[in-house]
């Protein structure tokens, strides 16, 4: 019996290190993800602007806009993250940690960066998408 009250003792003490470690950790895999997305819809528009230099350029302007609406898309989503961190700041510093709690189960419900992520990978797969039909549509 004495065994569950120390495990249960443990994890109350170690509970707020631990939520604190888990959204770092959360924020720090969404910027390496955002950064992977940026890098890639850059690398797309410099491969594809070199590549329509040589071809009818128009056809490409169109995932080209994609690309670059995704690029957009991801600096929003960092900016969303950038203004919770501040919130969460000055929750903190301004009015305490039960005012901070309360803020944190508002972003649970109300602030998703992951959606705005996902909808830029949408951008660039339509945009890989329109080039591999564009690509397709020359061979025939």
């Amino acid at each position: 019996m004495d065994e569950p009250s120390k495990q249960d003792d443990f994890g109350e003490r170690n509970r707020w290190p631990l939520a604190e470690f888990y959204l770092k950790r959360s924020e720090h895999s969404a910027n390496f993800l955002r950064t992977l997305l940026f890098a890639l819809s850059g690398g797309a528009i410099a491969f594809i602007a070199n590549k329509a230099m040589s071809d009818n350029a128009w056809p490409h302007s169109v995932s080209i806009l994609f690309f670059a609406i995704s690029i957009a898309t991801l600096a929003w989503s960092w900016e969303v993250q950038k203004s919770k961190s501040i919130s969460r700041f000055k929750k903190l510093r301004d009015e305490g940690f039960d005012s901070y709690l309360k803020q944190e189960k508002t972003y649970e419900t109300k602030c998703r960066n992951y959606i705005i992520d996902r909808f830029a990978f949408a951008l660039i797969i339509i945009g890989f998408c329109i080039e591999y039909v564009l690509i397709i549509c020359k061979t025939r």
